[in-house]
Order: C-alpha cells, then structure tokens, then sequence
C-alpha cells in the first residue's frame, strides 16, 4: 500500500481513492488509515471506501447526506484538533477533540450536505453505516 500511494504522489494526483484496504486483518487497516497522512502532507486528498465506511484525513471537506451511510464520525489524528461542523445533528465552532476521547463519535448528517473544516490538528472524518 505504501509503495502504492509513493507511486501515485508522482502523478500529482487530484485525489487518491483507496478500495479494499478494510479488512478483517486489523493491522493492515490501521496502517492504510495511517498512511492517509502522506497524502495530505503533499496536498493530494485521500480516501478509503467500503461497503461500511468513507474515511477521509482532510483539512477541508464537504459530504453529502447518505442514507446507507448517516454516521459521521471525527478522531483526531494529533493529540488534539480544532474542528467546525456544519449541516450535522451536532454542529460546533472550534470544537477541540482530543485523542482518545469520544466526543467526536457518532455525529449524524441532517441537512443535505455537511462541512467540516480542520483548523488546526488532523483529524479523521469517517462516514459509516451499522
């Protein structure tokens, strides 16, 4: 996987999509997570989709209302991270998450679209389903 997104960031990419790095190896899901930071830290978005879930490591994003997928979840990445949400049952101004706290869990999309913004730390924004 690493070899793969080394090779991609050569094409100077719009964005990197990631399937079928979800699995039932843990190991291997958490360092494909992991390895959305190499994206990000040369500006190319990155994504990884399955059936169950859209993860993302964003400064910026906007994410349609699904009705598989209505969980939105954020976990900073840092020890903490400044976040504003918008377009969600739980909407926040510079809302500070902190890693290895829950607050940022199980929000839920309400209106057609939601934003979130990283204004300082990274976090992750997951869209999942149950």
């Amino acid at each position: 996987m690493e070899l793969a997104i080394e090779y991609a960031i050569k094409f100077k990419p719009k964005e990197v999509v990631i399937y079928g790095a979800i699995g039932t190896r843990l190991d291997h899901t958490l360092v494909a997570v992991q390895l959305l930071e190499k994206l990000l830290n040369v500006g190319i978005p990155g994504s990884i989709h399955d059936e169950y879930n859209d993860v993302y490591l964003v400064d910026q994003i906007t994410l349609p209302k699904d009705p598989h997928k209505r969980y939105l979840s954020l976990l900073p990445v840092t020890k903490q991270a400044v976040v504003t949400i918008t377009g969600c049952a739980y909407n926040a101004a510079d809302l500070i998450l902190h890693r290895g706290k829950t607050l940022g869990v199980s929000n839920e999309i309400r209106e057609k679209t939601a934003t979130i913004e990283v204004h300082s730390g990274k976090a992750l924004v997951i869209q999942s389903r149950d």
